[in-house]
């Protein structure tokens, strides 16, 4: 497994947890804070598994093809 396969999963396990977080959490200001961060955690599981080489200065996978 490499460190990217391990990055894309705690990041895929953190937006989960979060966003289970917004439906289950009685007080809104602290759905509220999940949601920002499980809108965070969305763009850096995006740029773990990107195989196309637009973003190049933010994901790491781009020079694998």
């Amino acid at each position: 497994m490499t460190a990217q396969t391990v990055i894309f999963y705690a990041f895929a396990a953190i937006l989960v947890f979060a966003a289970l977080r917004v439906i289950t959490s009685r007080n809104p200001v602290h759905s509220a804070l999940w949601l920002v961060l499980s809108f965070s955690a969305q763009p850096a599981c995006g740029c773990c598994c990107r195989r196309s080489s637009w973003p190049s200065r933010w994901c790491w996978s781009t020079s694998a093809r």
